[in-house]
């Protein structure tokens, strides 16, 4: 975390996972080795370390929330943690439940403090505007294929995309169609001539 805030010149956040702790305290030790690196914010899931499949009970996730929005202020950092829940990424529950229980524990996330809602899932417009109008906070969505278009999101009034592991796993998947092309037909046109100089790959690296 610490060598990534110190190349860029721009606010990072870090995905956390769900805290890698089990009590308040230990979440909030980790969102302060996050802000001693360098971050100004963490993404942290609401999923049971101790039980794969199932959440954190939500007064407890409450708890852990509202330390780590206490840590963030004991640091003197404008600290943005952005609560997620699994219900609809992982299909947890009952379908016809998923939504509601995922504005209750948004909802609830935004009282404990959380100041960015985080429903990774929601992919179609009926449901992002779903989650608009239920929950009382900014909401984050991740953007997958399928996803409507950023000023469609705008529309729904969603406060923030992301990408996750997207854009990582559409490289590889580009360099493994690359290598069967080398292995299969033995030529090389996937490498056009529009590829990124070396130079320039090396310029994206160099300390600032």
């Amino acid at each position: 975390m610490r060598r990534i805030a110190e190349a860029v010149e721009i606010p990072v956040t870090a995905d956390m996972e769900a805290g890698f702790g089990t009590t308040p305290e230990e979440v909030a030790d980790t969102a302060r080795a996050v802000i001693a690196a360098g971050a100004v914010g963490m993404n942290l899931e609401d999923g049971d370390e101790e039980r794969p499949g199932f959440l954190v009970e939500l007064s407890r996730q409450k708890e852990i929330i509202h330390a780590v929005v206490e840590a963030g202020a004991g640091a003197g950092v404008p600290f943005v943690l952005n609560a997620r829940t699994d219900i609809l990424l992982y299909g947890m529950g009952p379908a016809g439940t998923r939504v509601a229980r995922t504005i209750e524990r948004l909802n609830a996330y935004h009282e404990a403090g959380a100041p960015s809602l985080f429903a990774p899932g929601a992919k179609d417009a009926e449901t992002i505007g779903e989650l608009v109008h239920g929950v009382g906070g900014p909401l984050n969505i991740l953007a997958t294929a399928g996803t409507p278009s950023v000023a469609e999101l705008q529309r729904l009034r969603v406060a923030r995309v992301s990408v996750g592991s997207g854009p990582m796993r559409a490289t590889l998947s580009f360099l493994r169609r690359m290598a069967r092309q080398f292995l299969d037909e033995g030529v090389f046109t996937m490498m056009t001539e529009d590829t990124i100089p070396y130079a320039d790959v090396n310029r994206l690296f160099r300390p600032r």
